[in-house]
């Protein structure tokens, strides 16, 4: 339900009351405008980008169809439960999916990066070794 809660909040601008559970993938499409600036600053004019966000269930029993989504990944959005230190080390598991099945396409002249902070148990840098941009 978190991701739901995510989605929604991202794309409608409002907390979701009663998240449902995912069943199988859910998509959503939010049309954003990126400004364009000049040397000063400002903003010259916007180009409208569709970003498609997709939330998919992580019920073990969709584990053998949730490759098919991963397909031309731009980033990735992981999301876990704060309260729930089981949840937190999930992280690490989506990851290596992603990374074992998907295809990536991510944006010119974006940066690889992850988390900010190790995981729960964990030293270093904490990135999740994914080949685009993730949060």
């Amino acid at each position: 339900s978190g991701k739901t809660s995510l989605v929604h909040l991202l794309v409608d601008g409002e907390p979701l009351r009663q998240p449902k559970r995912t069943v199988g993938c859910s998509v959503a499409v939010k049309l954003i405008d990126f400004p364009e600036l000049n040397s000063a600053g400002e903003v010259v004019k916007t180009h409208p980008h569709f970003v498609e966000l997709w939330d998919i269930g992580t019920h073990t029993q969709y584990a053998d169809l949730r490759h098919i989504f991963y397909n031309q990944i731009n980033g990735v959005i992981l999301v876990h439960d704060l309260t729930a230190s089981s949840s937190a080390r999930n992280l690490h598991k989506w990851a290596h999916e992603v990374v074992q099945h998907g295809t990536f396409q991510a944006p010119a002249g974006s940066a690889v990066w992850g988390t900010t902070s190790p995981m729960p148990g964990e030293e270093g840098s904490g990135t999740l070794g994914l080949p685009v941009p993730a949060l």
